[in-house]
C-alpha cells in the first residue's frame, strides 16, 4: 500500500469512524510519523493506529503518542485562553468574530487531537481595539494596518488580529467581500467552546472563508492535510443548515467555483467526506485535478515548509515567488480572476514590507 493511501485511511478512521485494519511495519511507521508532522495531523491518525496491527518498536509508538498528548495539552491551553479573550472583548464592548482554529476544532470527533495554531479574530473597529489592547495587553500596535493582520503574543498564545480576513487581487471581489462581511456583522452566529459562546462567521461565509484561506495558501506556498480536514469537518457539521444556493452564488461571483469543486473531489474521494454532504456536484472534469492537488500537498507539507530550503528572508521570498508562479500556471483555469493578480500582488506586498510603507 502507498504511504499516502495509508494516511488517508487513518484520517477516515478518525473523522468518519471507519474501521481500520492492516499491518503497519517499522519503515511505514517511521514515514507515517514524518508525514503526520509535515501535514500537522499527528492526533488525527492515533485512532486508526490504535486499531492496526503494529509491527514496529514500542518506543516509536510511545514517542508518537506523546506528540498527540502534547497536542491535547496545547488545545486545553488555547481553549482556556480563547474563553478568557472573548469574555474580555464582550466586557469591553468590542465587536469581534473568531475564525478558523478552535471554532473549527470543536466540530471534530475528538477536538483535543486537532493540531491547534493561533487565535485568529476579526475586529470591526480597529482604533477602539488598538486602544483597549495596548492598555490591557501592554503591547504596541501600529497606527495603520500594513497588511490584513497583525500578530502578537499574550499568555504564551499567538494571536492574529484582522481587520480584513481576505484581500483579493480583484477590486470587484474586494468590494463584494466587504458587502458580505458587512452583512456578517449584522448576524450573531456562535459556537460553544468550553461552555462559552464564541462569535464566528455564519455558515456559508465561514465555508467560503475557510476555502479561500486554504486555496490561496495552496497556490502561494502550500497547505497541509489538516486544512482539508478542517473544510471537510465544517461541511459535515453544516450539512443540514447550509444554504447551497447562496454558497454557489458567492463562489460564482468570486470566480472560485471550479477551484472549490476540484478540492471537493479530494475531500470526498480521499478525506472521506460523504458525497451527499458536499454542496455542489463533482464532475469528472473536477476529478482530473485530484492527483495533482494531492501530489502538491504531500510535496509541500503544511504551508509549503518542505518546499523551502533558504534561511535568508529574501531568498525565502524568492522561493515563495517561484512556487507561486509555478502554481499560477498550473492551476490558472480553476480561478482565473484571482490567479492573474497573484504574482503582482506578491511583488507589491514584499516591496511595501521592505520599504515599511
Amino acid at each position: 500500500m502507498q504511504i499516502e493511501d495509508l494516511v488517508f485511511r487513518l484520517i477516515r478512521a478518525e473523522l468518519w469512524n471507519e474501521t481500520f485494519t492492516g499491518e503497519i511495519g517499522h519503515d511505514d511507521f517511521i514515514r507515517l510519523m514524518d508525514l503526520a508532522r509535515e501535514q500537522t495531523i499527528n492526533g488525527l491518525i492515533v485512532n486508526g493506529l490504535s486499531q492496526s496491527n503494529y509491527q514496529g518498536e514500542e518506543d516509536l509508538m510511545f514517542k508518537f503518542i506523546s506528540r498527540s498528548l502534547s497536542t491535547q495539552r496545547k488545545n486545553t491551553s488555547i481553549n482556556h485562553e480563547l474563553v478568557q479573550f472573548v469574555t474580555f472583548c464582550e466586557k469591553k464592548g468590542l465587536d469581534y468574530r473568531v475564525v478558523k482554529g478552535q471554532v473549527i476544532g470543536v466540530h471534530y470527533p475528538h477536538p483535543q487531537f486537532r493540531t491547534s495554531g493561533d487565535i485568529d479574530f476579526l475586529i470591526k473597529d480597529y482604533p477602539q481595539a488598538k486602544d483597549i489592547f495596548e492598555k490591557k495587553l501592554r503591547i504596541r500596535l501600529p497606527e495603520k494596518m500594513l497588511e490584513k493582520e497583525i500578530n502578537f503574543s499574550y499568555n504564551g498564545i499567538l494571536y492574529e488580529l484582522h481587520t480584513q480576513l481576505i484581500v483579493f487581487g480583484s477590486k470587484r471581489n474586494n468590494r463584494y467581500w466587504a458587502e458580505l462581511i458587512s452583512q456578517a456583522w449584522a448576524e450573531e452566529y456562535t459556537v460553544t467552546v468550553e461552555g462559552a459562546a464564541v462569535k464566528t462567521l455564519p455558515p456559508v461565509l465561514d465555508i467560503v472563508y475557510i476555502f479561500c484561506h486554504l486555496f490561496f495558501h495552496f497556490v502561494r506556498e502550500g497547505v497541509g492535510l489538516r486544512q482539508l480536514c478542517d473544510l471537510a469537518v465544517q461541511l459535515h457539521y453544516y450539512k443540514d443548515i447550509i444554504d447551497k444556493q447562496q454558497l454557489a452564488e458567492i463562489l460564482r461571483r468570486l470566480d472560485l467555483t471550479k477551484a472549490f469543486i476540484a478540492f471537493g473531489a479530494v475531500l470526498t474521494d480521499k478525506i472521506g467526506l460523504p458525497a451527499e454532504e458536499f454542496p455542489m456536484t463533482i464532475d469528472e472534469q473536477a476529478r482530473r485535478w485530484e492527483d495533482s492537488i494531492v501530489s502538491d500537498i504531500f510535496r509541500g507539507g503544511n504551508f509549503g515548509k518542505k518546499n523551502h530550503k533558504a534561511k535568508n528572508t529574501w531568498k525565502f521570498k524568492i522561493e515563495t515567488t517561484r512556487i507561486l508562479i509555478r502554481n499560477v500556471f498550473k492551476y490558472y483555469t480553476l480561478a482565473p480572476t484571482e490567479m492573474r493578480f497573484f504574482v503582482p500582488k506578491l511583488v507589491l506586498i514584499n516591496t511595501r514590507l521592505a520599504l515599511n510603507i
